[in-house]
């Protein structure tokens, strides 16, 4: 059986793959597993030499491979314990802010081809994001669906074989007017029949208004490789040919300016609202790492909790007054150990030798 697909066909074939290159998060637990198997055969291996070996040497030798070489492969060469130390200090570095280079990893761009924008990343992957305009879906053949999805299927093909990466964007977008609508429009005016055109031109004018509100009349995708930006726009051309043999219009290479619209509206940035997350966020008592300062309600500022520097100021206060109450508490202390005599007869004071006795013989 062929393992590409034919129009009508109700079985497919696919084949067995296996990605060694993934990262994904049963991959890392997978490691953990690893390792954990490895220490427990290395301690098991430990017990039955230091049992059976006679040599004091062998055990030696033995205890520093059971207890410092595996367990350093284990944590450095399997797990990656290094990238997770330098996560961790770039957190505290930010003030356990996420920066937008732990997502995106992209700290410069590069102008290629005929301003095509490339984006640079620190991990050494260049990446192009491409915007392919949808076609229309009227008026096509019986397997237009069919040959759309080849289309696609053959692109991610050639990537594999290039050994790129492809992502694809796909959202719901307010786009106002529909281009794809225009050629409709003119088709509909060129009815002979005069009630037909009116219910055309009522049906088209639907369609529009329809689609400004929640569609998007294109799909982004973002292609990554480690390769020079020059080669890697040479390498997605012969792609985006077999991309646009599916039911494309055109490409468009994004820019800086596309890039931010396109993150504002993934993120759903317009439609974010600051209080309406804080208010969410705040009266649910499962943050325990965040401190509401003070809240504001109709220019109404009501104090919740202390600042840093002010929990600092009083810190200090408090400790000031601690010294000064333990230093007075020790003067006193030593005020009443000392024992005054009011009878005492004072000494009289020594002669000097500069003194001159009148009576002495």
């Amino acid at each position: 059986m062929s393992l590409k697909p034919e129009p009508n066909d109700e079985k497919v074939a696919i084949p067995v793959t296996f990605d060694v290159r993934g990262k994904t998060l049963q991959l890392k637990i997978s490691k953990i597993y690893i390792s954990l198997a490895i220490l427990i055969v290395t301690f098991i291996a430990w017990l039955v030499i230091m049992i059976i070996s006679a040599s004091n040497d062998f055990r030696v030798l033995a205890s520093i491979i059971a207890f410092l070489v595996v367990p350093t492969i284990c944590r450095f060469g399997i797990i990656g314990e290094h990238k997770f130390r330098n996560n961790f200090e770039r957190l505290q570095e930010h003030n356990y802010y996420y920066t937008y280079d732990l997502f995106w990893n992209i700290y410069d761009t590069q102008t290629v081809g005929e301003g095509v924008t490339a984006f640079l990343h620190t991990s050494g992957t260049v990446s192009i994001f491409v915007a392919l305009d949808k076609d229309v879906i009227v008026g096509k053949q019986e397997f237009d669906s069919f040959d759309h999805y080849e289309a696609i299927s053959d692109a991610y093909n050639r990537l594999a074989k290039k050994e790129m990466n492809c992502t694809h964007i796909d959202y719901m977008d307010t786009v106002g007017e529909d281009p794809r609508l225009e050629g409709l429009y003119a088709t509909a005016e060129k009815s002979k029949s005069e009630d037909l055109k009116n219910i055309m031109l009522d049906m088209l004018d639907y369609m529009q208004w329809d689609m400004s509100g929640s569609f998007s009349s294109y799909d982004v995708y973002c292609f990554t490789a480690k390769l020079r930006p020059d080669r890697l726009f040479e390498e997605i051309q012969p792609v985006i040919q077999l991309l646009l043999q599916g039911n494309f219009i055109r490409a468009r290479y994004l820019d800086r300016n596309d890039i931010r619209k396109l993150v504002d509206t993934v993120l759903n940035i317009p439609d974010f609202s600051v209080t309406r997350t804080c208010d969410s966020l705040f009266s649910s008592r499962r943050t325990n790492y965040l401190k509401v300062i003070w809240t504001e309600t109709n220019n109404q500022r009501e104090v919740v909790n202390k600042t840093r520097k002010e929990l600092a100021e009083e810190a200090r206060i408090a400790n000031s007054v601690a010294e000064a109450r333990k230093h007075n508490k020790k003067n006193r202390k030593n005020a009443s150990n000392k024992a005054i005599d009011l009878f005492e007869d004072e000494e009289e004071p020594a002669k000097t030798s500069d003194e001159v006795n009148l009576f002495d013989d």
